[in-house]
């Protein structure tokens, strides 16, 4: 992407893009990943956005009414859940629900803030019924495999630039996770780079956080980003493929059959 923009291809782009919109592009990432992925971005971020905005109407009711105002929010929204939209969550996920599941609590999250009505102040509660609802369009564009014309990659973006401000002037406590910031911040320029999300993954990228965290302990520093810059250093004066020593785990696949279907 860097070189794209160094090459004036930006031009060629329906909608183009500047090195200040993305901030990654200008200033290269510390790592490489490799471009080997196995689960891809928009799973990740459908699974958090849907528990972000479940936990907003707990909270919105612990805030307004105490411990007891969110057991029974909490105690609602679960009745709903499991009764109206029919979802479990499962075990693999942490108690979590599923991509699946969250399809379908996102294409009926009314039934969540009908769930919280008379739970939660009307001003948040009507924050949250235009949450879901621009979420619900959102994930339609996230979540789909053919390329995104220019006007639904536009349509995107305006929706994701709104998306947090509007929830933060009524839930103002609203906590921007690392799935908040990548649907804010990264998707829409992958969006308009690319055309679609689906190959947007971060597997590789969440290793190298693992196998960073687990380094830190020997590089230490005043900042992570100290750290990240001594493990870099390490890696340098080493000579050692870290990345590929730290996700080889013995495993082996075999080749397909001749005439097999190929993903």
């Amino acid at each position: 992407m860097i070189y794209a923009l160094q090459e004036e291809h930006n031009d060629d782009l329906p909608i183009p893009l500047t090195p200040a919109e993305h901030l990654s592009i200008e200033y290269p990432p510390l790592f490489d990943v490799e471009p080997c992925q196995i689960v891809v971005a928009p799973l990740h971020l459908t699974l958090g956005v849907v528990t972000v905005l479940l936990r907003l109407g707990v909270e919105a009711a612990a805030l307004h009414g105490g411990r007891a105002a969110s057991a029974r929010a909490a105690t609602s929204v679960a009745a709903a859940l499991l009764e109206d939209l029919r979802v479990r969550p499962v075990p693999y996920h942490g108690g979590g629900f599923a991509g699946r599941e969250c399809h379908r609590i996102t294409q009926r999250g009314a039934v969540v803030c009908d769930a919280l009505d008379g739970h939660i102040p009307a001003t948040q509660l009507a924050a949250l019924r235009t949450a879901w609802v621009e979420w619900a369009g959102m994930v339609r564009t996230l979540n789909r495999a053919q390329e995104i014309p220019a006007e639904g990659i536009t349509d995107f973006c305006t929706s994701v630039q709104r998306f947090a401000p509007a929830l933060l002037v009524a839930l103002s406590w609203l906590s921007i996770s690392p799935k908040l910031h990548a649907l804010t911040h990264h998707a829409p320029a992958f969006l308009r780079r690319f055309g679609s999300l689906v190959s947007y993954a971060e597997q590789a990228l969440e290793s190298w956080h693992a196998f960073s965290n687990h380094a830190r302990a020997q590089c230490t520093a005043d900042s992570l980003l100290g750290s990240c810059a001594q493990l870099v250093q390490r890696a340098a004066v080493e000579r050692q493929q870290l990345a590929e020593q730290s996700l080889r785990n013995g495993t082996t696949r075999k080749s397909a059959a001749a005439g097999a279907r190929m993903p």
